[in-house]
């Protein structure tokens, strides 16, 4: 089996055998990025046992069964046996073995680029029986996989997906890389909403509740993952039209994305108008650390004209909910803007109304290529002999991006775009 088979076989398994993931964290929503009908057809996708990824299957069930801790400890040779260095830890959420930088396979090569960022990438029998097949946690610095990107044939899009995400997270820290900062802006449903609603202007049941706009870079990533699977002759007709159908879920969200963030942003824009929306420091601390350089801040719609306008024009409510508590949005902001923000939370106002406007405009950019891509897709779902056309649409999609970043970041595009450049290598 060719390696792009493997990786369309590597997802069809992870959810044939343990099941959509359901542990929630700040990217929770990529938990179930994969979702679709289509994965009925599981069980029928041809596969080759894949190294040592039966072995570990067999330990992830077992400790699904039993949850003895001393599984993951035994598991550790499959490791050593493929030349992959590990050591164990229990510092992080869940206990596991840490993959060390050092050797040629795909996997340490990915940790090796991980631990220049200060990242770590873990095999976890605890978070795979939980549910999460991939799984980034920004705030312990660690990425979760299972067995599925344990293969010579590389890593599983869940996991390029998640790191993906996890450079994002770590490049929008550092000053001269704007556009990530401001890719990383977040919207989300107040989670102490008595009525779950989506947020405004969604067009997909993913994301609806949740989503920070770097989903866009994360599900370029994807599909372009999928896309060289079209490419590869070897792949069959079945395996061509569940690729195909994931392809056309990711290109449907990338104009969602924007969209959602376009028509929520007038919401925010003239709640902080008005006076009716709360700014405040994030004063959760697991995620506010004296030594970050940026932090986030949170805009809160709250009760007033604002929030009514909200209910009866964009959820077309008769009558309105004084305790709804609406929409919230998370923006990173620097470490002298957050002191501001807790002196005189008001001053700030002008400053957030900026900042909103100013990742408006980034979307706007973004979106012709975005709807071109979905549209591109769209037209050319059904085309089993020739993808060039969605390939053009990427590129273009992929050049928009680009410019954007360019525009926006200072320097210190070379070294990472190595890193991202050897992670896509994986999947050609």
């Amino acid at each position: 089996m060719s390696k792009k088979s493997w990786i369309l076989s590597s997802v069809l398994m992870t959810f044939a055998t343990t099941g959509l993931p359901q542990t929630a964290w700040s990217q929770s929503a990529c938990t179930s990025v994969f979702e679709n009908d289509v994965l009925e057809t599981a069980a029928r996708a041809s596969r080759r046992d894949l190294d040592i990824v039966p072995d570990l299957k067999d330990f992830e069930k077992k400790f699904r069964q039993t949850r003895d801790p001393k599984l993951i400890r035994s598991a550790r040779k499959f490791f050593t046996q493929k030349g992959i260095k590990t050591r164990f830890s229990k510092e992080k959420l869940h206990p596991g073995l840490v993959i060390e930088p050092g050797g040629k396979t795909p996997i340490a090569k990915i940790a090796a680029g991980l631990a220049n960022r200060n990242i770590e990438l873990q095999y976890s029998l605890e978070a795979v029986s939980d549910g999460a097949a991939a799984m980034y946690v920004p705030d312990q610095r660690v990425i979760y996989f299972d067995a599925n990107s344990l293969g010579e044939r590389g890593p599983s899009p869940l996991l390029l997906h998640e790191v993906r995400h996890a450079i994002d997270f770590t490049r929008g820290r550092q000053p001269e890389h704007v556009f990530e900062r401001l890719m990383l802006s977040s919207l989300q449903m107040n989670q102490f909403t008595p009525v779950k609603t989506a947020i405004p202007g969604s067009k997909t049941k993913a994301y609806s509740d949740y989503f920070s706009l770097d989903e866009v870079l994360a599900h370029r990533q994807s599909a372009r993952n999928f896309l060289s699977i079209l490419k590869n002759p070897e792949v069959s007709r079945e395996e061509w039209a569940i690729a195909m159908n994931w392809i056309v879920d990711h290109s449907e969200r990338f104009p969602h994305f924007i969209s959602a963030w376009k028509a929520s942003a007038e919401i925010f824009t003239l709640a902080i108008k008005k006076g009716q929306a709360e700014i405040l420091p994030d004063a959760r601390p697991w995620t506010k650390k004296k030594d970050d350089e940026y932090q986030w801040a949170t805009v809160r719609v709250t009760d007033g004209e604002a929030l009514t306008w909200f209910q009866k024009n964009i959820l077309r409510r008769k009558a309105v909910d004084p305790r709804w508590q609406g929409l919230e949005m998370a923006i990173l902001i620097s470490r002298d803007e957050a002191k501001k923000l807790e002196k005189k939370p008001a001053g700030m106002n002008d400053f957030f109304l900026k900042r909103i406007a100013r990742i408006t405009r980034l979307a706007e950019f973004l979106e012709p290529a975005a709807r071109d891509f979905a549209d591109t897709v769209r037209k050319n779902s059904r085309n089993v002999y020739s993808t060039r056309a969605i390939e053009n649409s990427m590129r273009r999609f992929s050049e928009r991006l680009g410019e954007s970043r360019r525009q926006l970041n200072e320097n210190g595009e070379t070294e990472a775009a190595g890193f991202l450049g050897m992670l896509e290598a994986l999947t050609d």
